[in-house]
């Protein structure tokens, strides 16, 4: 009888990146809002744009108090005439409370869905398990859908990977469960207990209740406000203190991530820094370790930690000792490992399938190409491929129902229509055959048209941005030469619109103008290193591109940081 051993929790984690877990959510619960007046009131409390939900859509919010302090953060679903929330028991209460509490008149009632079970299913084989378990959710799925048997069906990225949360009745909880334990023992999905879940949340940069949050964090603090909040909304309780620190601030501290060295001064080898330990740098204190462990995609020991602006710079070293042990490490943005969403693991299964497709067997790629189409029913490749296939293999009645299913997806996709006539003449339906391929002639005698109109229509655009860069140019350049030199806009729109029309050597000099009249003005620096990097002077690119992070990090300016980050790595080396 042979012994299996026993996976590692690295190796956990790494198979479920690559295949798929799952988990009993008991200490999660789902919240339902129900009523007329659910969705304005909710718009009224959260930071997020309720009301700009669909049915069937989702999105991450939160609730602050009236500093901005963070009090709870969850997933909001939004269906036809109801807003479920999916969120932690230990934040649970207090929303509950704060919801309760703070509605009059509104026409709503709140509920905690107690006798439903939740269960997470994470990975790119969640979605094939999910097909075979009820037939139902091999349709495209909405970000939230109700179960005929009962029961709700809620996309939540909870570990980072792509993910599904199951709320179910009794029956068919017990019913999922045997199939998730059965699947757990054929080693096609992983188990997900708790050191587990806390690898996978820390890879993922993901913060949590506890560790990197409290109730007197400040929202801005934790980089939830990427997803979580939205500036364009009117008012709720805690919007102007986020909305100021947005427009004017430089929050104090941040979580960022960093990549710690192998090595320390201890006896006893290699050691790490404690969760809750503060990092000084002369006598000052300039971070604090929220979390530490291993990151498997990065093969490296890697920390939570939240730093002060100066410290806060992506590729930054640090140093500091902790109770007699020196550590270092690099300063690094979260994620720690970039995360594949349903359509990249779809692309990745097209990829695998088409290589198969160009040897002897490839009957071998037509269940990759259907996980494809399962993780991204819009995936145009995947349709024709596996058409294509079942023809070759005889199996030309289903060929056809596949195509006939990409014209739901892609009406006008040409292919389709001459796929179909080819498969229809293999089965002696000469009628339907030159029917698809007069439709396939017509769709593309029309495609030609609209390329030739669009065509038109872009040199037409072309010449009115063209006109109307010259004619803001035109106006900074009064407002610099006759008003005020030193306007900041006007400096950084001259910059920017030079750069656009090719012209870098002279937007050197109003871009430089912009960075020195406000040194945290970030999108200025990113466009100086772009005209640096035209003209081909790499190393002040270089340069440039390093001081733009400094002052991106500072200012939490995640967009323009993310993409000075891509230019500077992507810049030849000497």
């Amino acid at each position: 009888m042979s012994v299996t051993t026993p996976l590692s929790l690295a190796e956990e984690h790494s198979l479920i990146r690559q295949s798929g877990g799952w988990a009993r959510l008991d200490d999660w619960q789902l919240l339902l809002v129900s009523g007329p007046d659910a969705a304005s009131y909710l718009q009224t409390q959260l930071t997020s744009d309720v009301l700009a939900l669909k049915p069937g859509q989702a999105q991450r919010s939160a609730l602050t108090d009236r500093k901005g302090h963070l009090q709870a953060e969850f997933w909001l679903y939004r269906t036809a005439d109801q807003v479920l929330i999916l969120v932690e028991a230990c934040q649970s209460e207090r929303l509950f409370a704060h919801l309760e509490g703070f509605h009059f008149v509104e026409d709503l009632s709140l509920k905690f869905e107690t006798d439903l079970q939740l269960f997470l299913l994470v990975g790119p084989a969640s979605r094939h398990l999910l097909a075979l378990w009820q037939t139902e959710l091999r349709a495209p799925l909405a970000q939230v859908q109700s179960l005929s048997q009962g029961g709700w069906l809620l996309q939540a990225a909870l570990t980072g990977d792509l993910g599904y949360v199951l709320a179910l009745p009794a029956n068919l909880a017990e019913n999922l469960q045997n199939r998730l334990i059965d699947a757990s023992e054929a080693h096609k999905l992983i188990p997900i207990h708790p050191p587990l879940w806390d690898s996978l949340t820390l890879e993922a940069g993901i913060p949590r209740f506890g560790t990197e949050l409290n109730t007197n964090t400040l929202l801005p603090e934790t980089g939830l406000e990427h997803v979580a909040v939205s500036y364009d909304k009117g008012c709720y309780l805690g919007q102007e203190v986020i909305a100021r620190i947005k427009t004017y601030g430089v929050i104090p501290r941040a979580l960022i991530g960093l990549v710690l060295n192998d090595t320390s001064d201890t006896a006893e080898g290699r050691s790490l820094p404690a969760p809750g330990s503060e990092i000084f740098f002369q006598g000052k204190k300039v971070g604090m370790i929220t979390r530490v462990g291993y990151a498997p995609g990065l093969q490296k020991n890697v920390a939570l930690v939240y730093l002060s602006k100066q410290w806060r710079i992506p590729g930054q070293e640090l140093a500091w000792e902790s109770e007699g042990v020196s550590f270092q490490g690099v300063v690094r943005s979260l994620p720690f490992v970039p995360l594949l969403s349903a359509s990249d693991w779809a692309r990745n299964k097209l990829e695998m399938a088409l290589e198969i497709f160009a040897g002897t067997q490839e009957s071998l790629a037509l269940p990759l190409l259907e996980e494809a189409l399962l993780l991204d029913p819009n995936l145009i490749d995947a349709y024709e491929s596996y058409g294509v296939i079942l023809s070759r293999l005889g199996r030309h009645s289903e060929a056809i129902s596949v195509m006939e299913q990409l014209l739901q997806v892609a009406p006008d996709a040409p292919m389709a229509h001459t796929n179909l006539s080819r498969f229809h003449m293999l089965l002696g339906d000469r009628d339907k055959a030159e029917m698809h391929m007069a439709e396939a002639t017509r769709i593309n005698m029309d495609k030609q048209i609209k390329s030739q109109a669009a065509l038109q229509a872009e040199a037409q655009a072309q010449a009115q941005q063209t006109a109307a860069r010259a004619e803001m140019m035109a106006m900074f350049r009064e407002v610099l030469e006759t008003e005020d030199p030193d306007d900041l806009v006007a400096n950084y729109g001259l910059g920017k619109s030079l750069v656009d029309q090719g012209a870098f050597a002279e937007a050197l000099a109003y871009l430089t103008k912009a960075t020195q009249i406000d040194p945290l003005y970030s999108v200025a620096w990113l466009q100086l290193g772009k005209a640096y990097e035209s003209l081909a002077r790499i190393e002040e690119a270089r340069a440039t591109y390093r001081q733009g992070a400094v002052a991106a990090s500072q200012k939490g300016d995640l967009m323009p940081l993310k993409e000075m980050e891509q230019r500077l790595s992507a810049l030849p080396t000497a």
